[in-house]
């Protein structure tokens, strides 16, 4: 199982008491996320019985309706690992059991707000001044 690596620029406790949350609602004794997926399912299906109806017939979307089955199927219909981080103190936390979905794009947005604050702190820094760095990676 992959593990994603998160790093929180805010208050890393609250941010693990959240993937904690998130990955309550994706154990095996909650069928939530399963629940949440027919309902949507039923919602599409409805759409695209709508949409065939009201076109005569001559459109049936039913490969988009597809895809969103498949990217639900695969975003929130598997589990993994994630590793937070403190930005600024380095303290980690791993959760266990995140949906896919939340630990890909969190771990995406995360690197890049990152990458970006790294850059930022790069070009506006004046010589001799401290900056704000992590302090497990220096």
């Amino acid at each position: 199982m992959t593990m994603y690596h998160i790093i929180s620029i805010g208050d890393e406790a609250y941010l693990y008491k959240i993937f904690q949350f998130l990955a309550m609602l994706n154990s095996s004794g909650t069928d939530l996320y399963a629940r949440l997926g027919f309902l949507a399912a039923l919602i599409g299906v409805i759409l695209v019985l709508i949409t065939a109806v009201t076109s005569g017939g001559r459109q049936f979307p039913i490969g988009a309706y597809a895809v969103s089955i498949v990217l639900f199927l695969v975003f929130f219909g598997q589990t993994t690992s994630v590793e937070l981080e403190d930005f600024y103190t380095g303290r980690t936390d791993i959760v266990q059991d995140v949906p896919l979905g939340t630990a890909l794009i969190g771990a995406i947005v995360s690197q890049a707000g990152v990458a970006i604050i790294e850059k930022f702190q790069q070009g506006l820094s004046m010589p001799g001044a401290e900056t704000l760095r992590r302090s497990t990676r220096l």
